[in-house]
């Protein structure tokens, strides 16, 4: 019989912090199997594995940076969205892209926190590039309306200035409309 590798994941549970730091150190293992089964594990722990998700994010090891943002994709915590918002001008393309991915698997969670990232990260053309992928994939439905201007100034021909001013103008939309249902959404600055 063969044992999926969720299933195995599952009967080796980590009980204890040590545990879970040393699946974290897996992620930059030499090893592409290794890093891929504490991946999985990771994952299988789910929201408990998300703080030592976000730390391994500032792995110096890029295929750790990368293990870690496929792992908050297939997680999907809202938690995870500043500390990667901030990984998507990481130097390494390949973590760029799996980081992007992450932030649309978060779907509208990932509005606010990326907007803060365009107002504090517009001098940064890999930012600016990362952010559209995202802002493209979440351009849809209701999001349209919100998303739409973003995306018209990152398309300009200085999105270094337009960017932050289309941001600001969406924090501010939806704090507006967060005071309406009663829940916090963060400040421009």
């Amino acid at each position: 019989m063969k044992i999926k590798p969720m299933a195995q994941a599952r009967r080796g549970l980590p009980k204890a912090e040590a545990d879970m730091d040393k699946l974290t150190a897996a992620l930059g293992a030499r090893d592409p199997g290794v890093r891929h089964r504490a991946r999985i594990s990771l994952v299988v722990l789910g929201p408990a594995s998300v703080p030592y998700l976000i730390a391994a994010l500032e792995s110096p090891r890029w295929d750790a940076r990368w293990e870690a943002a496929k792992s908050l994709q297939a997680i999907a915590d809202a938690r995870a969205g500043p500390a990667l918002v901030a990984r998507l001008a990481d130097r390494d393309p390949d973590v760029c892209w799996v980081v992007a991915e992450a932030l649309i698997a978060l779907g509208p969670k990932a509005i606010p926190p990326l907007m803060q990232g365009l107002i504090a990260h517009n001098d940064s053309n890999t930012f600016l590039e990362s952010a559209h992928h995202v802002l493209h994939d979440l351009n849809k439905g209701v999001l349209r309306n919100l998303v739409g201007p973003v995306l018209q100034a990152l398309n300009s021909p200085s999105p270094d200035t337009g960017a932050p001013l289309a941001a600001r103008a969406a924090l501010r939309i939806l704090a507006a409309a967060s005071a309406k249902a009663g829940a916090v959404v963060p400040r421009s600055r």
